[in-house]
């Protein structure tokens, strides 16, 4: 940071204390509530689990079953065609 006479200004301890305790509840709550879960999710979804069996590694076996299901596939194409349906018609319905 420089001042108006070009002097460089060190930030006071204080200041620094302050902003990090003001910046600290935000940052909690992005690492509770986004971060966590989806690291989480990425880390279950190379596992096969059930409710009544213990989590068995099937590494990128379940995107390999995804990705060659048709129902997948159809599933995408219609919400490609709702997207591109509905957002045109809202975009020109706000305009008025």
């Amino acid at each position: 940071m420089t001042t108006k006479t070009g002097k460089k200004s060190a930030w006071k301890k204080d200041d620094l204390l302050t902003a990090y305790l003001v910046l600290l509840p935000s940052f909690l709550l992005l690492v509770t509530f986004v971060i966590a879960p989806l690291v989480i999710s990425v880390v279950n979804s190379f596992y096969d689990s059930s409710a009544y069996m213990d989590a068995v590694w099937k590494g990128m076996g379940n995107y390999t079953k995804v990705l060659t299901d048709e129902k997948f596939w159809k599933s995408i194409g219609v919400g490609l065609k709702f997207i591109l349906s509905i957002v045109p018609i809202q975009l020109i319905l706000a305009l008025f």
